[in-house]
């Protein structure tokens, strides 16, 4: 969609290969690879069609993308039948679903969300099945039947609290027969009590298929302004692809999907506000800012790696080495330090932590930096008695060959 032409990859552990082999039969995205000596899946992911549920949230809110009521309400409705389908027809149980495990592929890219109302096509995918929360909530598994109701009311709070799909005209309307009747059937976790409402409420306001909008739609716009925003659809279009361009190049495709998202309201109000978009440059201030971010993000979690496995590595050996009555010296720690980092970091599940921007965006840094410094405390131990292992082989065999 509006120019963002690049692939993001996203990488997610599971449990059972050969259940998650029938499954992405039925609930396919991207190109998927599956490493099974690692239990990793990655899927490479094509933007200019593909959007996750928590992009689609973040533009609404930052007045970039336009939906109608009709679609977000039809939106909630597939989310729902889909969850219901891999259930009921298929046996597929995903309990660890969030907005960024939901993606929206559109058909074509004229029926794609993006700056203006339009009719959008789409079906929906998930990722992420069998791997836990690493990041976000609780690491227990809730049955998707629970969770996309808890999804489609954090939704409608978080719209409710931002004023979107509200006019002064219309407010109170819209907040008492739509979304308060919706978020009270969810906290039922009813999934086919809440199917029913939201269906009844698109019935009650006359959605009508072919325009994918209700009876409030109209009230809801802005004429002035959504003139302005079609007239300037290709300069949206152009400074996406500036960004792209001048991005391509990162190490990690997470600064660019990060720069993208947080420049949408900028991007908006400039157009609105009938003002030019500047050219994105190399140099510019905030993608150097983020680059520093992510660059200081980076140093850090490598210190703070180093410092865990240095103290992990000297009580294993003294334990082992006890035995073997053998020495080391400081230096040899360092160098199998260094070894197991290096190890640690080319860890594919390490890529789970940049599968999203929006962990960035709602996260501080030192509540991610603990989250991965976590999993890596679980990984570790394993790495750290082979990489022992055999690094006292070594000096057994040293000692052997100075007695012969």
């Amino acid at each position: 969609m509006l120019g963002m032409e690049y692939i993001c990859q996203q990488f997610y552990s599971y449990q059972d290969v050969q259940q998650l082999k029938e499954i992405i039969k039925i609930d396919q995205i991207g190109i998927i690879n599956i490493y099974e000596d690692e239990q990793i899946i990655k899927y490479q992911i094509d933007r200019s069609k593909c959007l996750r549920l928590s992009d689609l949230i973040y533009m609404i809110n930052q007045n970039f993308v336009r939906l109608y009521l009709g679609q977000l309400l039809t939106l909630f409705v597939n989310l729902l039948n889909k969850v219901i389908s891999l259930q009921t027809q298929y046996n597929i149980y995903h309990q660890y679903l969030d907005p960024n495990r939901i993606w929206l592929i559109f058909q074509n890219s004229f029926r794609s969300v993006g700056f203006v109302y339009t009719k959008i096509d789409y079906k929906i995918a998930f990722t992420g099945y069998q791997c836990q929360q690493y990041v976000i909530g609780s690491n227990l598994p809730i049955s998707a039947y629970e969770k996309i109701q808890q999804i489609i009311k954090a939704i409608l709070k978080q719209f409710q609290k931002n004023n979107m799909f509200f006019k002064n005209s219309t407010q109170n309307e819209i907040k008492q027969q739509i979304y308060d009747p919706i978020i009270q059937v969810c906290d039922k976790l009813d999934i086919f009590a809440t199917l029913d409402k939201i269906q009844g409420i698109l019935k009650e306001f006359g959605f009508d298929e072919q325009q994918q909008t209700i009876k409030f739609e109209d009230s809801l716009k802005n004429q002035k302004v959504e003139i302005i925003r079609n007239q300037n659809i290709k300069q949206i279009e152009q400074q996406i692809k500036e960004y792209v361009q001048v991005l391509k190049d990162e190490e990690n495709p997470l600064i660019l999907e990060m720069i993208i998202l947080t420049q949408m309201k900028n991007i908006a109000s400039t157009i609105e506000n009938q003002q030019k978009l500047k050219k994105v440059e190399k140099d510019n201030h905030y993608l150097k800012s983020m680059e520093s971010f992510y660059e200081e993000y980076q140093i850090q979690l490598k210190n703070s790696t180093e410092n865990i496995i240095q103290v992990i590595v000297k009580d294993t050996l003294q334990q082992k080495l006890i035995q073997y009555k053998l020495e080391y010296l400081e230096e040899e720690i360092q160098k199998l330090t260094q070894n197991i980092v290096k190890k640690i970091v080319n860890m594919r599940l390490n890529q789970y932590f940049y599968n999203s921007p929006h962990y960035y965006i709602r996260y501080d840094q030192q509540h991610l930096l603990q989250c991965q410094l976590s999993l890596y405390s679980k990984l570790l131990l394993e790495i750290v008695n082979e990489e022992i292992d055999i690094f006292i082989l070594l000096q057994v065999i040293l000692v052997i060959d100075e007695f012969i």
